[in-house]
């Protein structure tokens, strides 16, 4: 590498000085592993903390705090005689050598040991910095594209790739001469994912809440009342068929739409774009003209709802204002109420765990799963008066947009996390 290259894109100030590099070989001594099976683990107590590949892959970040992170216990309390020189020590690297994508190679950096007992178990690859490292600059370099990128063309394998200690050796690492910098680099990256963390617990509280008053708020288990009710609102609610609410229940256009396809055009909603509840743009397909209009019979207006006939059944949504008149591939739609009905409260009403059940139950196929339009028109519901169909529907609506926008709070900071990885380091 010239030298030229060894300084980051951004970078904190009072810093300018070029970059190190050495070969891993040069940075790191080799620590012994061992080779434990998850059978032989436990989450409950023991002698010494074992690090297994599967968790640091999925669970353990950049940096593994022994003291907060859930390690799971060696059963056999008398291995650890046996495991006394594969004791792991704070800033010492954890990289797991195998792996069924190109994961493989992903590392965390032990912080706060302590006294705690810990060692590198199955298919991992310890290694001990022979130099003085800033806590958390390892942890996050060697996770970064400017070092798993050098290990890509190392890895071998198909369906399980795997990288070796020998291979490793002549990979480089880069970074600052001054120890500060490297702190610099640690503490805002740790304090990066504090707030990633801190955002993901909100996000997920919110969908425990979400969860928990979908049971509540809807009868469970044959009862004609829920739980948990708006104040004035004491009748039974009404079990009703879902063809005595509309006049429409029928299959949008099933078949091969393909050669329609344009690259601007009219969106046409697929089944990809409705899950939990909501419709997404994640994927966009677009029709020409002609084929827009061979469908105008099955357009979808504002307030119709939609649910998926094949793959992830029983998912579905309300169509809002911007999509009206939009055209639809498989999904069945339910449109022209008889009375006045909150499309939105029937759509949380479809995701609850009863009324998802209920679904599976009168689904067909084994590799995949299909509805019939002809079902769904017998499928019986729930109903109250229509005033408090519209309290509950807002209250999930409210409950929602919490959560989405919570959802693009954590998406924003994570690709704040991956711009940085890739731009703080050479």
């Amino acid at each position: 590498m010239a030298e030229k290259d060894k300084i980051p894109e951004i970078r904190f100030k009072g810093f300018s000085n070029k970059w190190e590099e050495r070969k891993y070989s040069e940075t790191f001594t080799k620590i012994p592993n061992n080779t434990l099976s998850r059978s032989e683990l436990n989450y409950i107590s023991g002698l010494a903390k074992n690090v297994h590949y599967g968790d640091v892959l999925i669970k353990f970040g950049e940096l593994l705090d022994v003291k907060r992170d859930e390690i799971p216990y060696i059963t056999d309390d008398s291995l650890v005689i046996k495991f006394k020189t594969l004791k792991l020590q704070n800033g010492d690297i954890v990289i797991a050598d195998a792996a069924e994508d190109e994961m493989v190679g992903k590392c965390t950096e032990l912080v706060n040991v302590g006294e705690e007992f810990v060692v590198s178990g199955l298919h991992t690859i310890p290694s001990r910095p022979i130099l003085s490292f800033a806590s958390g600059y390892l942890g996050y370099f060697m996770n970064s594209p400017a070092y798993h990128t050098q290990l890509l063309r190392l890895m071998q394998g198909t369906k399980v790739l795997s990288i070796s200690k020998t291979v490793l050796q002549d990979t480089a690492i880069i970074y600052p001469n001054d120890n500060s910098e490297q702190s610099k680099i640690g503490t805002f990256s740790s304090h990066l994912d504090h707030l990633i963390t801190l955002h993901q617990r909100k996000y997920n509280k919110l969908g425990t809440i979400k969860k928990a008053m979908l049971e509540k708020m809807f009868p469970q288990n044959g009862a004609v009342v829920p739980e948990i009710r708006f104040k004035r609102f004491t009748d039974p609610w009404e079990e009703r068929k879902l063809e005595s609410i509309f006049n429409k229940i029928r299959n949008a256009f099933v078949g091969t739409a393909s050669p329609y396809y344009v690259d601007e055009g009219h969106f046409y909603l697929e089944s990809n774009n409705v899950k939990d509840g909501q419709i997404n743009r994640n994927s966009e397909i677009f029709i020409n003209d002609e084929f827009y209009e061979k469908q105008k019979d099955n357009w979808l207006h504002t307030g119709d709802m939609v649910m998926v006939q094949s793959g992830h059944v029983g998912h579905s949504a309300v169509i809002p204002p911007e999509l009206n008149n939009s055209a639809a591939h498989a999904l069945i739609i339910f449109a022209e109420p008889k009375e006045k009905i909150c499309s939105f409260f029937l759509n949380f009403q479809f995701q609850t765990t009863q009324v998802k059940k209920e679904i599976v139950n009168i689904t067909t196929g084994n590799t995949i799963k299909h509805i019939l339009s002809s079902e769904m028109k017998k499928f019986d519901v729930l109903l109250p008066e229509y005033n408090e169909q519209a309290q509950i529907g807002a209250f999930f609506n409210h409950l929602d947009t919490l959560i989405t926008l919570q959802q693009h709070e954590l998406e924003k900071l994570k690709n704040i996390k991956k711009a940085c990885l890739e731009k703080m380091f050479v």
